[in-house]
This record gives C-alpha cells, structure tokens and sequence, in this order.
C-alpha cells in the first residue's frame, strides 16, 4: 500500500526488491538483551508496586468493574488489568472504524458509553505519559537501553545521507543515495523515540501516527538542518539543546544521540549489562 501510493498509475506495479531485517536484530522491534532496562522497568512499570503507576489502577476499580461486566471479562484477567492497554485498543479501534462501543452479549441494553471510552483514553493517555516521560530520568533510562540500536541506525543514515565520514569506519565516504526510508511500527516503538527525544508532551500514538525525520541543505552557508514532526506539526522537545525540532542544526542532534547511546550503539551492552 505504501509503495502503490508513492508511485501511483503503471508504475505501482513493477517489481520493487524488498529487504527485510532478520527477526534477531530487528530494530523496530528489538530483540536483544537489556537486563538493565527490563529491571528498571519492572520497578516502575506495568505490573510494579510503584505509586505513581498503581494510584490509578485503584482510582479506576469501578470502571474496570464496569467494562468487566459488559464484556464480560473476568476481574482475574491480569491482562486487562494491568494497564488500560487492552480496553484502550479495543474501544479506540471500534470508534477509528465507526463502529458502536461494545454491549453485553446477553444484554444488548448494557453498552459502553462515550464517558466511559473516554475515561479510558484519559487514563491510558496517563499511563503512556508515565511509563516514557513522566517517572523521571529512568524513563529515559529505559527507552535508551531498549532502543538505542536503532537510534544508532538513524544517525548512520543521517550521516551517509550527508556523505559524510561514518563513524568507525577507515574513513571512506559511503553515500548510499538513498532519499527515502519508510518504517512502520508498533505505539510502543515510536514511544521510545517520543521517549528518548524527550518530547514536550508525550501521548499514546494512535493508529497512523507519523513521526517525521526531514533532512534539509542550505544553498546559502551549504549545512545541513533537520526538522522532525510529530502529528504533521515540529515537535517540541523539553531538552533545552533541542527545544523545537524546526530547522535545527543536524549536528546539535546527532551529538545528542551520541551521547546517549554512542556512536554506532556503542554504548549499549555497557548500558544494558547488569
């Protein structure tokens, strides 16, 4: 679907080659160990005894009891209710769709309501905003420790699109001409981008969600911005080095990722090693 529409007419179907990472070191879903994350994680997280993430579960008891009853989901599901993931994607996939909120399957006079649904979002919007920006610097922690390989990915890509020298090589310049990348992945691989960028104000990305990385060069001083959108807007970050991702120097960010995770992730096993 994402080629057809890049081409459009005839063109849209010719053979175009695909190449695929192999499962193992897939980095829009990563794979690989990082005991130091999962353990910071699990002291925050889904699942831990952390105030800032239990207060709302037991705020919540009566609409879990609720949406249980509708559903018919029993209370002992851990799944449900963990998080509000679950409600969350089913009632927001129906109304994405048009389609009516959910009844009873023995008494169709007991629905979802639009309050309830909304209840949901508000909540998940909180917890996404917990679990990747608001617990302090271990969400950081964490994002960059379960995400800095393909952070490291994008900044090679910058730099061969810039044709300049790749860090740790010999020294060749190594251009690929490429134009375009495309990725597409889950809420939660774009959160740990949210994440690590520090953005201003972190939500659950909904489907369809895009987050933009646009390469510029300047005829008149021959440097290289970027600027990165998030819902088709500059996104605002809350790193003061960053601030707003608009026409921002390309060096000011890539410094920045490397400080974070090295320079081709070099970095990482240290920071994922307990």
């Amino acid at each position: 679907m994402v080629t057809s529409g890049m081409f459009g007419g005839d063109q849209a179907q010719q053979d175009l080659p695909l190449l695929v990472q192999p499962a193992s070191i897939d980095s829009l879903e990563p794979a690989y160990p990082c005991l130091v994350a999962n353990k910071n994680f699990s002291a925050y997280g889904v699942g831990s005894s952390d105030p800032g993430w239990t207060s709302h579960l037991k705020a919540a008891s009566d609409l879990f009891a609720n949406l249980d009853t509708i559903s018919g989901i029993s209370p002992a599901d851990s799944g449900f209710h963990m998080s509000f993931d679950h409600y969350f994607d089913n009632l927001s996939a129906r109304l994405c769709h048009a389609k009516p909120l959910p009844c009873n399957a023995s008494n169709p006079s007991l629905c979802v309501t639009q309050a309830m649904a909304d209840e949901v979002f508000r909540l998940g919007e909180y917890e996404y905003s917990y679990l990747y920006r608001d617990a302090g610097a271990r969400t950081l922690e964490y994002s960059i420790g379960k995400y800095g390989i393909w952070i490291a990915e994008l900044v090679h890509n910058l730099r061969q699109a810039m044709n300049t020298i790749d860090p740790g090589t010999t020294g060749n310049r190594t251009n690929s001409g490429m134009r375009y990348r495309h990725n597409i992945a889950h809420d939660g691989s774009v959160s740990y981008i949210l994440s690590i960028l520090q953005i201003e104000e972190m939500m659950w990305p909904g489907m369809g969600s895009e987050l933009v990385f646009e390469l510029y060069k300047r005829k008149v001083d021959q440097q290289y911005y970027i600027r990165v959108l998030w819902g088709g807007q500059a996104l605002r970050s809350s790193n003061p080095k960053l601030g707003v991702l608009d026409m921002l120097q390309v060096d000011t960010l890539l410094a920045y990722f490397d400080g974070l995770v090295g320079q081709r992730a070099k970095n990482i096993p240290s920071l994922c090693s307990l």
